[in-house]
């Protein structure tokens, strides 16, 4: 889990006094990095995503870290989980990259769906400084024929000593569609049912050659 992440994480737990043993969920979970991380804090974890391929390489993950962790291939839209399955939920930069209002609405109705109640929400996305929509139309998406996110190449060693180089977007452009302002994300969040504890805007800052990332962080709660 990079560090910035992993900090807000703590913080949350701490917030929200999350007791080591409980269960929780990532949608979006990809190769399950996060997803460990939180489970070798003694939390029983389950991670989603659609991706049957990033499914498996986060099951060979955890395998090789000793941790018990279930991953499962499914829709963050529409999970087919039991309702009140989980005592808290996470989205670890899967949100920002959903433009449509109605999708994005549909996946906090079913994070809250799936917590118990009291149940908590962790959100760690990308953010605006602006709104971005008016809320009575849609966002339009429109397709390009270039790329126009800037590229960064990097070298690295594998475990057999192996060299490779690997090209990818130093940084998502300030007006993605799924991003959204604070004020934005605290609005679709009760609109969901939820409670919001906190909800603060930061800037991550990966390394000093890749342009800082606004990034919005909220907790919030089912309401028992």
């Amino acid at each position: 889990m990079d560090s910035h992440i992993l900090s807000a994480w703590n913080e949350f737990v701490s917030t929200v006094n999350l007791v080591p043993g409980v269960s929780g969920i990532e949608f979006g979970s990809g190769t399950g990095i996060n997803t460990i991380t939180i489970s070798q804090q003694g939390f029983q974890m389950t991670g989603i995503d659609i991706s049957p391929t990033v499914i498996q390489k986060a099951e060979e993950l955890a395998q090789n870290k000793g941790e018990i962790v279930e991953f499962i291939v499914g829709d963050m839209f529409a999970t087919n989980l039991r309702p009140e399955s989980f005592d808290f939920a996470v989205n670890i930069w899967t949100l920002h990259v959903v433009g449509e209002q109605h999708l994005r609405a549909k996946h906090l109705s079913e994070c809250y769906r799936v917590l118990k109640p009291g149940g908590y929400l962790f959100l760690h996305n990308e953010s605006s400084d602006k709104d971005m929509l008016d809320p009575n139309e849609e966002v339009v998406i429109e397709e390009v024929k270039e790329w126009n996110i800037p590229e960064l190449t990097n070298k690295f060693e594998l475990p057999n000593g192996e060299r490779i180089q690997v090209s990818f977007p130093t940084h998502m452009p300030p007006d993605l569609s799924g991003r959204r302002s604070l004020g934005e994300h605290k609005d679709e969040l009760e609109k969901a049912g939820f409670k919001v504890l906190k909800c603060y805007g930061d800037e991550m800052q990966c390394s000093p050659s890749i342009p800082g990332n606004k990034v919005m962080v909220a907790f919030a709660y089912k309401e028992k």
